[in-house]
């Protein structure tokens, strides 16, 4: 079951957030495809609370940033990975160099959310800041378990 209903955070409050794709895979490359699905969702660690949210094939900077100013209070210290909609440098051209995080995306202007990261080609864990997202991911594997 997933929940949309409620916002998650507030100042002092930490959000891990996570996009992931809950598609049925093919074994062996046999079987009928499933099309793609893709479920946002963030857990707040202070209060327990989580939401979920289908956002089908789309799991792009404009809609999870919508979804992030739907169900994120304002104030909230975000955690995420480094999906491409969360964190993206720029390599080429004038702003060489720039990062791209939910703090300086356009989308969420004035929501005053603060934004760590982890890398998971690094760590799981931040070494330096602690960061990490167990608990979402947490969440996302209870949920695609078969009951």
């Amino acid at each position: 079951m997933l929940r949309c209903d409620m916002k998650v955070g507030g100042d002092g409050n930490v959000v891990e957030i996570d996009a992931t794709s809950m598609t049925k895979k093919q074994k062996y490359n046999r079987g009928k495809k499933h099309a793609d699905y893709w479920v946002f969702g963030g857990v707040d660690r202070t209060t327990k609370k989580w939401f979920a949210k289908v956002v089908y094939d789309d799991p792009t900077k404009p809609t999870l940033s919508r979804c992030i100013k739907t169900y994120i209070k304002p104030g909230t210290l975000i955690i995420s990975d480094q999906f491409k909609s969360y964190v993206t440098e720029v390599l080429t051209g004038r702003r060489k160099g720039m990062l791209y995080t939910l703090e300086n995306n356009t989308l969420l202007a004035g929501m005053r959310y603060t934004h760590q990261w982890v890398n998971h080609m690094t760590n799981f864990v931040d070494p330096v800041i602690g960061a990490c997202t167990n608990r979402i991911e947490r969440i996302w594997e209870s949920r695609s378990r078969p009951t």
